[in-house]
């Protein structure tokens, strides 16, 4: 899962389709934690599976008792720079944006095109399509092409975060109030695109991110996630950092099943939150 339940938001995962997903995974599978999954991957007699939540949002509070009635501990992938930072992932920026602002057209400074804003399909549309061009920018760009876009949009980062779309990151004193109840991993310190990062980026967005989370929260950080998790969002030199930092295991979301044949590094995972058809498709 990423998002959770907030009922503005078209995009996040509703605490009764969670509950639900978990139910219809239950009846096949154990569930178990990362941990268990990992100790052992290669010696599993029963079906099994563990429950990952990227980012971190400060909803997950809101459902976390959804995963305590199934004996579930989830292992949640934070960005430590982004909650020190007090600010959320920049695709989530983008898309708290579009939501709330006010134009009726957003005339769009790279392609020229102009877009009527005009419900919420045309602003779903403009989202995925302005997502998908800054994922793949270089950080250099990213900041600057965000301000041109809230300027655009008559949105600030302060008006954003009184946004009924908003949701927070789970804070320092947040995420050691939920332990033991969820494990932490990284997602990197700012949640960017590794494919598109230099060398020294990739390094130290994967070493960082470990070492601010084990020394605010004083547990070791076991796994990482990348961002985005698909093929291009990673590289043979961060897979070779993940392994030189010192972490048990990586993941992607190449949207599979384990096998027994599995290493411990780009593990596929299932985007649960795509729904239930997309779980329905996998299981047939």
């Amino acid at each position: 899962f990423a998002t959770m339940e907030n009922e503005f938001d078209y995009s996040r995962t509703s605490k009764s389709l969670i509950k639900h997903i978990i139910d219809i995974i239950s009846k096949d599978y154990l569930p178990v934690s990362l941990d268990e999954i990992m100790s052992s991957m290669h010696n599993q007699k029963q079906p099994r599976f563990a429950v990952t939540i990227d980012d971190g949002y400060a909803s997950i509070s809101n459902i976390i008792d959804i995963f305590k009635e199934k004996s579930i501990v989830p292992t949640v992938f934070v960005c430590p720079s982004l909650i020190e930072m007090n600010t959320i992932p920049f695709p989530e920026v983008i898309k708290v944006a579009i939501l709330m602002s006010k134009v009726n057209y957003f005339d769009d400074p790279w392609s020229s095109k102009q877009f009527k804003i005009h419900n919420l399909r045309s602003k779903i549309k403009i989202i995925n399509y302005l997502q998908d061009f800054l994922i793949n920018q270089k950080i250099d760009l990213i900041t600057n092409l965000m301000q041109v876009l809230l300027d655009i949009l008559e949105v600030t980062e302060e008006t954003i975060k009184e946004s009924i779309y908003y949701d927070k990151l789970l804070n320092w004193s947040d995420l050691k109030t939920l332990i033991p109840k969820i494990q932490i991993g990284s997602h990197t310190c700012h949640h960017y695109n590794i494919g598109n990062l230099e060398k020294s980026f990739i390094k130290s967005e994967i070493f960082d991110s470990k070492k601010l989370i084990e020394n605010n929260l004083d547990i070791p950080c076991k796994y990482f996630a990348y961002p985005f998790g698909s093929n291009g969002s990673h590289t043979s030199e961060s897979d070779s950092y993940v392994k030189a930092a010192g972490y048990t295991g990586s993941y992607t979301l190449d949207n599979n099943f384990l096998t027994l044949d599995e290493s411990a590094f780009n593990l596929p995972r299932i985007n649960a939150g795509n729904g239930l058809s997309n779980l329905i498709q996998l299981y047939q």
